[in-house]
C-alpha cells in the first residue's frame, strides 16, 4: 500500500483519539448540572435525588467508555508509531502538527518514520498511556468532578462492601398480598385438574373405607373395626399431603426472579401459597371425606362427635402438609423431597399407637412417639369415639350364655391414652404447635435460599 494512504489512515485514527478525549472532558464537565443546591443550605451540602444519581452514573459510564475507546485507539500500531514521534508536540501549545478531518482535504506533513523494534514500541505505548492518564488527572474537569462526587458521599461509610443486596418495594404488604393471592387462585382455576383429582380421590377412598367398615358393631369386633378405620383415616391424611411437596419447587425460578425484582415480599408469596393449598387441597377434600366416610362407617352419631372428628383430621392434614413444606422448601427435585417425607411418615406410623402398644416400648425409644403426627391424630379420634360406648359379647361359659361387656374407657386405659377433656385437646394443641414450627422452618428456608448468583 502506498505510503501516503498509510499516513491518511493514521490521521483519521488520531483525529478520533482527540475527538474522544474532548468528548470525555465534555461529559465530565456536564456532571455539574446535576448537583442542585437548595438556597437555605450551605454550599457544602448537596441534595441529590435518585434521578440525579442515575444521570451521574450514566455520565460516569460515558467517561469510562470514552477512556476505554481512547486506550483502544492508542493500541493501533500505526497510531502508536505516530504518537511516539508526535506526542511531545501533541500536548504542547503552538504545535505545528495539525489534525484534519478525514472527510475533507487535509493539509499534512508526510514524514518517513523509521521502523521501531517491539521493545521500543511497548515502552512508547506505556509512556503514552501514562501521559494521557496524568493529563486527565491534572485537568480542571477531573478536579471538579472529583470534588462533586466527594460532596455526594460525604458522611457515608463505603469502606466495606455490603453483605447483601437491598430489595426495595414500591407497594405495601397488603397491596402485594391482594394481587398475589388473586393470581394464585386464578392459576388454580385455570388448571383445576389437581384440585378435582384430589377431591375425586378423597371421595373414592371415603366410599371404599365406608364399604369395608360399613356399620360397625357394638362388640369386640366393633372395637377392632373402629381402630382400623380410624388408623386408615389418619394415615391417609398424612400421605395425601405429599402432593404439596411441589408447591415451592415448581415455581422456584419464577419466585426468585419476581422477588429480586421487588414485585413482592417473601412473606406475601409464602402466605398466598399456603392459603391456596390449605383451602383448596386440604380443607375441602377433608370435609367431603368426613361427610361420606363418617356416616357410612357408623361412628358415634352425635353432632359434637362429628365436628370433633372433622376438626381432628383437618389438623392432621395441616400438620402433615406443613412438615412436607418444611422438608421440600429448600429442595430442587420433587423426588428427593418425596423420599424424605415417605421415610418420615413410615416411622411416625410405627409410633401411632396401633402397630405397637406404646406403654410397652422401651424408654430409650418411647420418646419418639412425641414426634409422631399420626399418634396425636389417632389418639384424638379414639378419645372422641370410644368414650361413653359399651361393647358387649355373648360368650358360652359352662354351657350358659353370658353377656361380657366392657367400656370404651377400659380400652383407652389399656392403650395408655388419657381420655379426659384435657387429654383430648392436648392432642389438638400438640398438632397446632407442630404446624406452627414446621411453617416457620419452611418460611426460613424460603427466606434464606440462594437468590443472587
Amino acid at each position: 500500500m502506498p505510503e501516503h494512504l498509510h499516513i491518511l489512515g493514521i490521521g483519521c485514527e488520531c483525529s478520533s483519539v482527540v475527538d474522544t478525549f474532548c468528548t470525555a472532558k465534555t461529559q465530565s464537565t456536564a456532571l455539574k448540572q446535576f448537583m442542585p443546591r437548595r438556597a437555605h443550605e450551605p454550599a457544602t451540602s448537596t441534595i441529590v435525588s435518585r434521578d440525579h444519581l442515575a444521570q451521574i452514573k450514566e455520565h460516569m459510564l460515558a467517561l469510562r467508555l470514552a477512556s476505554a475507546h481512547l486506550c483502544e485507539l492508542t493500541r493501533s500500531s500505526w497510531t502508536n508509531l505516530l504518537l511516539h514521534r508526535a506526542a511531545p508536540d501533541l500536548w504542547s501549545v503552538g504545535s505545528d502538527f495539525r489534525w484534519w478531518p478525514c472527510s475533507g482535504h487535509p493539509r499534512r506533513h508526510l514524514v518517513d518514520f523509521p521502523e521501531l523494534d517491539q521493545e521500543q514500541l511497548s515502552s512508547s505505548l506505556k509512556g503514552i498511556e501514562d501521559r494521557l492518564v496524568e493529563e486527565y488527572k491534572n485537568s480542571v474537569s477531573y478536579k471538579e468532578t472529583k470534588s462533586e462526587l466527594e460532596r455526594i458521599v460525604q458522611g457515608q461509610d463505603y469502606s466495606t462492601r455490603p453483605k447483601s443486596r437491598t430489595i426495595t418495594y414500591s407497594t405495601s404488604f397488603f397491596h402485594q398480598f391482594n394481587w398475589v393471592l388473586k393470581r394464585t387462585f386464578r392459576n388454580l382455576m385455570l388448571n383445576p385438574q389437581t384440585s378435582f383429582a384430589q377431591i375425586g380421590v378423597m371421595i373414592f377412598l371415603a366410599l371404599v373405607v365406608g364399604a369395608i367398615f360399613f356399620g360397625v358393631k357394638g362388640n369386640s369386633s366393633g372395637i377392632q373395626n373402629r381402630m382400623g378405620a380410624l388408623f386408615f383415616i389418619t394415615t391417609n391424611q398424612c400421605f395425601s399431603s405429599v402432593s404439596s411437596a411441589e408447591l415451592f419447587i415448581t415455581e422456584r425460578k419464577l419466585f426468585v426472579h419476581e422477588y429480586i425484582s421487588g414485585y413482592y415480599r417473601v412473606s406475601v408469596y409464602f402466605l398466598c401459597k399456603i392459603l391456596s393449598d390449605i383451602l383448596t387441597l386440604r380443607t375441602i377434600p377433608a370435609i367431603i371425606f368426613s361427610c361420606v366416610a363418617y356416616w357410612m362407617i357408623g361412628l358415634k352419631a352425635t353432632p359434637e362427635a362429628f365436628f370433633i372428628f372433622l376438626f381432628s383430621i383437618i389438623l392432621v392434614s395441616y400438620t402433615a402438609t406443613s412438615m412436607t413444606l418444611a422438608i421440600s422448601a429448600d429442595q430442587t427435585v420433587v423426588a428427593i423431597a418425596n423420599i424424605f417425607m415417605t421415610i418420615s411418615f413410615v416411622f411416625m406410623m410405627i409410633f401411632s399407637g396401633l402397630l405397637v402398644n406404646l406403654p410397652s416400648v422401651a424408654d430409650w425409644l418411647n420418646w419418639l412417639k412425641y414426634l409422631s403426627i399420626p399418634r396425636y391424630g389417632l389418639a384424638a379420634l379414639e378419645i372422641n369415639e370410644f368414650t361413653s360406648l359399651e361393647f358387649c359379647d355373648i360368650r358360652n361359659t359352662s354351657g350358659t350364655l353370658v353377656d361380657v361387656c366392657s367400656t370404651g374407657e377400659d380400652f383407652l386405659n389399656d392403650q395408655g391414652i388419657d381420655y379426659s377433656p384435657w387429654g383430648l385437646w392436648q392432642n389438638h394443641l400438640a398438632l397446632g404447635i407442630m404446624t406452627s414450627i414446621f411453617l416457620v422452618i419452611a418460611y426460613l428456608k424460603l427466606r434464606f435460599i440462594k437468590k443472587f448468583t
